[in-house]
């Protein structure tokens, strides 16, 4: 028989499959194992050659490992993670810079881990705000604004004969 066994990605060996092989009793049966992308064979837990028993308890074992790759997101510490396994991404980042919010991370973040080490950085772009308007207890429809942008207030309201003397909280 001959039988592989593949690294889960929590690190623990599991059979993946099983076939039957013939050969005769008392030669020598030996496989190769083949390439398998993001992993290498454990050589060490592998039984890739053995002669054949007569009661038909021979068996070969192959064990593909897992590599482990590099992600990397920004100024964070690098993290390995296994081949096919989820990449862990970090919590978004705070702006440094005044009026800047967190866009993603570049290049995109693929679900699942390729066999490749990899490096995102942080993209930023302007945050949008709302600005609302109370005039005469009535709510106005609320207006966005990107950061940076000259804000336009609303004509200046009238009532009766009382006179406007300006927004609370000021306009900015």
């Amino acid at each position: 028989a001959i039988e592989i066994y593949m690294l889960d990605t929590n690190g623990d060996y599991t059979l993946s499959a099983r076939t039957i092989s013939y050969g005769y009793i008392g030669t020598t049966q030996t496989i190769e194992a083949g390439d398998m992308e993001g992993c290498s064979v454990d050589t060490a837990m592998s039984h890739l050659s053995d002669v054949i028993a007569s009661d038909g308890s021979t068996v070969l074992k192959i064990y593909y490992a897992r590599n482990l790759y590099t992600v990397t997101f920004g100024d964070n510490k690098p993290v390995e993670v296994y081949y096919g396994a989820a990449i862990p991404v970090p919590a978004d980042p705070e702006s440094t810079e005044e009026g800047k919010v967190f866009a993603g991370w570049a290049p995109e973040v693929p679900a699942t881990m390729p066999a490749d080490n990899l490096v995102f950085e942080a993209t930023w772009e302007a945050g949008v705000y709302t600005i609302t308007y109370v005039i005469n207890g009535v709510t106005e429809e609320p207006i966005p604004y990107t950061y940076g942008e000259n804000v336009a207030t609303p004509a200046t309201p009238r009532v009766g004969g009382l006179v406007f003397t300006g927004w609370a909280p000021e306009v900015p």
